[in-house]
């Protein structure tokens, strides 16, 4: 390979990551006139998760999809472990801070449930899920970016009809801390992720006769400059929970960025969204600059971090090449998952993450639900392909393969795709 076929990559890259520097700045100034140190700090928690997030392909998506077709339930099990150690440093906090720190504490019942059910379906339409979106776009996927706009779409949509499905039936917040007190709630919150881990061990046994080790996507090339095993990206995901939490003393949620957003936008092409409930509600939030909004700065935070270390590992690559159908999958599967998760107040991390290291029983729910969105979604897909297969005669099409993320070693002449971009 000739100089001058690499020197275009290499040059992408610093590009790359002087956009990413330049925002990244921009984002902690702004973020400093608005909100002072504490929300200039929170930005830096953001960068620190897409950084995780990239450098380790941290997907929910791919986990569950590999435990539903596969029986593979290492990315469900690493996740589970991350859980289990922020919960032991949250729920403290929340039980014996006096009032500082708050959980994502929610009530769970019908909008929960199909929620979180719609959120699972839309997750592998899209083949990503909020946070996998937004590393993967910081990554250059055009694709992603799509998605989160869908996202963006269905998130506005859930809040303007807030109203109507705000009145379904409920079962009230069932919290740990507030029932068992903080001790009993660190007792029962590693009680429930345990029991979550025994179970998905004796499911990967029972599917494939072993179980994988928490390190076993670990390579000899694994370096902190090249992809990280997910034990890896739990870590640096988890320090950055925590942070968040320490910071705002709410935990990380997501969505309610995207809805600020979504709503800003249809204020300026004539919506009166005051009105809407959602906002009737809290008024001043709506009224807030984005670099003055916790959930805004940090999310982008995460875009930015995760461009950065993509241009720093030099697998930076703006992939606007997809077919017209992927990117209509891309938006339809965001406007589902965005619908869906502001139904069940959050989404994988909002939702799951956060209610479950909060002690709020609503996220076990939200997780249930969601893993069956999930199998459902895969299991139509298949059947699709199945009677596809038969209708054509295709004896080539591999049902099994399809949807998964296919990567190329990188090499000093090539950007390679992050391998859960699309994930």
């Amino acid at each position: 390979m000739t100089s001058l076929e690499t020197t275009p990559l290499i040059s992408i890259q610093y590009r790359a990551a002087a956009f990413a520097l330049v925002g990244i700045s921009l984002l902690v100034a702004f973020s400093l006139y608005e909100g002072g140190i504490t929300l200039a700090a929170l930005a830096f928690a953001g960068i620190i998760a897409g950084i995780s997030l990239l450098q380790a392909s941290f997907g929910f998506t791919a986990s569950w999809r590999s435990l539903v077709r596969d029986g593979k339930t290492h990315g469900l099990r690493v996740q589970l472990i991350m859980f289990a150690i922020v919960g032991v440093i949250v729920l403290p906090l929340i039980a014996f801070g006096g009032g500082a720190y708050r959980g994502a504490l929610a009530p769970f019942g019908v909008a929960v449930m199909l929620g979180a059910f719609v959120f699972g379906v839309g997750m592998q339409i899209a083949g990503a899920c909020a946070s996998g979106s937004m590393y993967a776009a910081g990554s250059g996927s055009l694709k992603s970016a799509v998605t989160i706009i869908g996202f963006i779409i269905g998130v506005t949509a859930a809040v303007a009809s807030f109203e109507t499905w705000s009145v379904w039936p409920v079962i009230p917040t069932i919290s740990l801390t507030h029932t068992l007190g903080g001790y009993g709630a660190v007792a029962a919150h590693l009680g429930l992720t345990v029991l979550a881990l025994l179970v998905a061990y004796a499911y990967e046994f029972f599917r494939t006769g072993r179980v994988d080790g928490l390190l076993s996507d670990k390579t000899d090339k694994t370096r902190i400059y090249t992809r990280w095993p997910l034990v890896w990206g739990a870590i640096g995901l988890g320090a950055a929970a925590v942070l968040i939490m320490l910071l705002s003393g709410r935990p990380w949620a997501l969505i309610s960025a995207y809805a600020l957003w979504g709503s800003k936008v249809a204020a300026l092409i004539g919506a009166d969204v005051g009105f809407w409930g959602h906002w009737a509600a809290n008024p001043d939030i709506l009224e807030k600059s984005i670099f003055a909004d916790v959930a805004s700065v940090i999310d982008l935070g995460v875009i930015g971090g995760a461009m950065l270390a993509a241009a720093m590992t030099g697998r930076f690559v703006f992939r606007g090449y997809w077919p017209l159908k992927g990117l209509l999958l891309a938006l339809i599967g965001g406007i589902i998952m965005g619908f869906g998760a502001r139904l069940s107040v959050g989404c994988n991390i909002g939702a799951f993450f956060s209610g479950i290291v909060s002690g709020s029983m609503h996220g076990w729910v939200w997780g249930i639900f969601a893993l069956a969105g999930t199998a459902t979604a895969l299991g139509l897909q298949a059947f699709g392909l199945r009677i596809a297969k038969l209708v054509t005669g295709n004896a080539g099409l591999n049902v099994s393969t399809r949807g998964k993320a296919i990567s190329a070693p990188a090499t000093a002449s090539t950007v390679t795709t992050p391998p859960a971009a699309t994930a």
